[in-house]
């Protein structure tokens, strides 16, 4: 089913069950990534479509709890440069599965911030601007972000906003 994680890959994304709608079909494909002052963590993910047309309503939670294997891009922190860091949405693009993240299918996907990028405000800035931009040109991929949105999708999380994926991690 899209490349849904089975329940006995284990992890407490298994733990947490199905997404919310059991007979859906994959629409869109993106990436939600916790990008911390090491490096990048990124869960490939898919949003579900229920059989009667109506995209389901989850967060960024839900759409971690239906997430592909993850992986680790190291070395990139506040002091990255912004074109280092579009090079790497570039290349993380290229390597969406079938089904890829359209302007009409989103919000796919995330990229959040930690304490890295808090403790580096002007540099934050500066790097948020470019992926704003790069969201700009992909529609889709990281949902609320660029596009005149809120910029919810790709943010720095405040350190309550933090704790609280903490431990929704952990439950």
């Amino acid at each position: 089913e899209c490349g849904r994680q089975s329940a006995s890959a284990g992890g407490s994304s298994a733990a947490r069950g199905p997404p919310p709608s059991a007979n859906a079909s994959c629409t869109g494909s993106g990436y939600f990534i916790d990008w911390g002052s090491s490096g990048m963590k990124v869960y490939p993910v898919h949003r579900s479509q229920a059989s009667d047309d109506s995209v389901s309503q989850s967060g960024a939670t839900d759409m971690v709890a239906n997430t592909l294997e993850d992986f680790k891009v190291s070395g990139v922190s506040a002091e990255s440069t912004a074109a280092q860091v579009q090079a790497i949405l570039d290349d993380l693009l290229l390597h969406l599965p079938d089904g890829a993240a359209t302007e009409s299918e989103g919000p796919n996907g995330a990229v959040l911030a930690t304490a890295g990028m808090r403790l580096a405000p002007d540099r934050a800035d500066a790097l948020w601007a470019s992926v704003r931009a790069w969201a700009d040109e992909h529609p889709g991929i990281f949902g609320r972000c660029g596009q005149g949105t809120s910029n919810e999708d790709c943010k720095t999380l405040s350190g309550s906003e933090e704790a609280v994926y903490e431990m929704q991690s952990a439950l």
